[in-house]
C-alpha cells in the first residue's frame, strides 16, 4: 500500500492542537470535581480527584476520539492526519488504548513527571518531556513513535499537496476518443488470466 507517513512537524502540530483541547476539557472537569468535593476538608481526596481527572483526560480523550472516528483526533483531523494499522486497516479500540498508554508512559516519559513531583530533578525536565517519542519518530523509517511501534500502527497523511479530494487530470482528447471505442472483448482469455496472476 502507498501510505504516506506523517513526519514530526505535522504530528507535533496535531499534538499541540490536541493538548489545547485536552486542557480545556481538563479545566472543565477539574472545576466540576472541585465543586463537588468542596465541602470535604480532606486534601487527599482532592488530590485523588485531580489525579483521576488527569488520567481520564489524557487517556480517555485520545482513545475515545480515535476509536469513534477510526484514527482521527481533533488535532489530527485539523492537520489532515489519520492513524492506521501497519497493514493499512482502520485503527480499533485496542490500538488506540495501547497508543494512549504508551504515549503517556514511554513517549512523554511520565516517570520523569513523578520524579519532578517528588523534587528529585531540577528544571531540566522540561527539555526531556516528549524526547523519547520525538527520537523514535525521527529515527523510524515510517515515522512511528514508541506507541505506534507497540500498537502496530502508523500515522499517515490523508491530504496531498493538491488538497483532499482533488480531481485527476483529464486525459488528452486523442486518448479519450480511443478509450471510448476500446473493447476488452477482443483480449484473449489466456492474456487476461496471466495479467490477473
Amino acid at each position: 500500500l502507498e501510505l504516506r507517513p506523517a513526519r514530526l512537524a505535522s504530528r507535533l502540530s496535531a499534538v499541540l492542537l490536541d493538548y489545547l483541547v485536552q486542557s480545556a476539557i481538563f479545566a472543565v472537569f477539574l472545576l466540576v470535581v472541585l465543586a463537588l468535593n468542596s465541602d470535604s476538608g480532606n486534601g487527599d481526596g482532592r488530590r485523588a480527584a485531580v489525579i483521576g481527572v488527569i488520567v481520564l483526560v489524557t487517556i480517555g480523550y485520545p482513545v475515545l476520539c480515535e476509536t469513534i472516528s477510526t484514527g482521527r483526533s481533533l488535532g489530527k483531523a485539523a492537520v489532515g492526519l489519520r492513524v492506521v494499522r501497519v497493514d493499512g486497516g482502520p485503527e480499533r479500540f485496542r490500538h488506540a488504548l495501547t497508543r494512549a498508554l504508551a504515549g503517556l508512559f514511554a513517549d512523554l516519559n511520565l516517570p520523569l513527571f513523578g520524579a519532578v513531583e517528588l523534587g528529585q530533578m531540577s528544571g531540566l525536565w522540561l527539555c526531556l518531556v516528549g524526547l523519547p517519542g520525538a527520537v523514535a519518530t525521527v529515527s523510524s523509517r515510517r515515522g512511528q513513535r514508541i506507541g505506534d511501534l507497540l500498537a502496530g500502527t502508523l500515522v499517515v497523511r490523508e491530504r496531498t499537496e493538491y488538497g483532499r479530494g482533488s480531481l485527476p487530470m483529464p486525459p488528452a482528447p486523442i486518448v479519450a476518443a480511443w478509450a471510448a471505442s476500446a473493447s476488452v472483448g477482443d483480449v484473449p482469455v489466456g492474456l487476461i488470466v496471466a495479467g490477473r496472476q
